[in-house]
């Protein structure tokens, strides 16, 4: 991953400025309304609250209302008619409730009044101290985006290498979604020195945003939630911490190395097909597609091996780096796959 901060002390920054700046609400449906611009939420409480709701923030409205997302698009060439139907359901569903999280003067989520926000804040101030236990790390990549953060860090005292000379080291990628796309996760990373490429693998521990239902209690719709979540916090950093001891060794690396090693030898006969049958089995586009056939021609090496790595150095090259994950994750998958689905991949043709 390509990430978008330089440095753990920026990255760490825009968090803490996330955290402060941040307000979440508890709202009963009978509470909000659309204005006529179909662009601005309202809520009508003690004080009253306007703010333009964001893409996502607009997908879920549309979602928790059972409005077909296409038709709520549509609706925004006719804005009053947008609001028309929000506040139509908003009223048909007065006795529901939902959470609302704003950033920046925006409503940024729509979400179900049980989502717990255990956010990017919780999750690196419970890990951090915790992952610096170990005596070497390394910040590979660092990104926010506007569904989720991605810490990649590395460890390299713990290494071996694939073939002579191509070394990888173990890391863990810790993700999250403050705003419902995704559970909080922590997963393995294999990080690759000749190109500086990343393979998330394994899900080694994740806590779903879902807890009890959240009441207003006369009328006070204001989350103050750090209180609330500190038993959650605790909780969290013992699994952390047991799921690292377990996982950063380096024997349970090398295990993972030896899975490296046996793609390496895998051979590939017809590279253009092969990248065809990955194209069309993982969802890549024809323009994804070609840039993994660039990848493999300059990678030079028609193995599995070769591949993986293509696939990685094409997550580099795509701008969203939500996608780039994905495509990570892609390159760890194609290395495990089961032998008859790799047989499919590299012998047949994927409907």
């Amino acid at each position: 991953m390509k990430g978008n901060y330089q440095t753990m002390e920026e990255f760490a920054t825009r968090i803490e400025q996330i955290e402060r700046t941040k307000q979440d609400f508890i709202v009963p449906h009978n509470a909000m309304r659309m204005h006529e611009d179909g662009e601005t939420l309202e809520i009508m409480g003690g004080t009253k609250m306007s703010f333009p709701l964001t893409p996502i923030a607009h997908q879920q409205v549309a979602e928790k209302l059972g409005i077909p997302k296409r038709y709520y698009d549509m609706m925004a060439e006719i804005p009053e008619l947008r609001a028309q139907n929000v506040n139509s359901w908003l009223k048909h569903t007065d006795g529901d409730q939902k959470m609302v999280r704003t950033l920046d003067n925006k409503g940024r989520a729509f979400l179900s009044d049980k989502f717990v926000p255990f956010d990017n804040f919780v999750v690196m101030e419970s890990a951090l101290p915790i992952i610096r236990n170990f005596v070497d790390l390394k910040v590979a990549a660092l990104s926010l985006t506007e569904t989720k953060m991605y810490a990649q860090i590395v460890i390299p005292s713990i290494r071996a290498e694939v073939r002579p000379g191509d070394i990888v080291q173990a890391g863990i990628v810790l993700s999250n979604s403050e705003v419902g796309y995704g559970a909080i996760d922590v997963s393995r990373i294999i990080w690759r020195l000749q190109c500086l490429n990343g393979l998330v693998g394994q899900s080694l521990l994740n806590r779903y945003h879902i807890g009890k239902k959240v009441t207003n209690i006369d009328g006070e719709m204001n989350i103050f939630k750090h209180d609330t979540l500190l038993a959650e916090v605790e909780t969290f950093k013992l699994q952390l911490r047991d799921v690292l001891e377990h996982s950063l060794t380096q024997a349970f690396f090398d295990a993972e190395v030896n899975k490296l090693r046996e793609a390496a030898e895998d051979k590939i006969t017809n590279p253009v097909r092969v990248v065809e049958n990955v194209t069309k089995r993982f969802g890549f586009s024809d323009k994804e597609g070609e840039g993994i056939v660039t990848g493999l021609i300059a990678e030079g090496d028609a193995t599995r091996w070769g591949l993986v790595n293509s696939i990685t150095a094409l997550a580099k090259s795509i701008d969203n780096r939500d996608r780039q994950y994905q495509v990570e994750q892609i390159g760890y998958e194609i290395v495990t796959l089961p032998p008859t689905d790799w047989e499919v991949i590299k012998e047949g043709n994927v409907a």
